[in-house]
């Protein structure tokens, strides 16, 4: 954050997870705006916006949809 100066915008992006510390940071932060993305947020902006991502890119993680029915649980039996 000590690179960022007032009124600059900054992403960090990590896979192991952010501290309390640095999410209040990231929250109270009067003069920069900071984004913390952690492992489910970027899978989840990989999902959204699979289709915008060029397919060499998507390589790096591809995604095959996996189709399965839900049933209302009612005729269920005990696997």
């Amino acid at each position: 954050m000590s690179q960022l100066n007032p009124g600059d915008v900054g992403v960090f992006v990590t896979l192991g997870g952010f501290t309390s510390d640095a999410e209040s940071e990231a929250r109270n932060s009067e003069t920069r705006r900071i984004t913390l993305i952690d492992r489910s947020d970027l899978f989840d902006l990989w999902v959204r916006h699979y289709d915008a991502i060029p397919a060499q890119d998507r390589q790096l993680l591809p995604l095959k949809p996996v189709y399965y029915l839900i049933t209302d649980g009612s005729d269920d039996q005990d696997l």
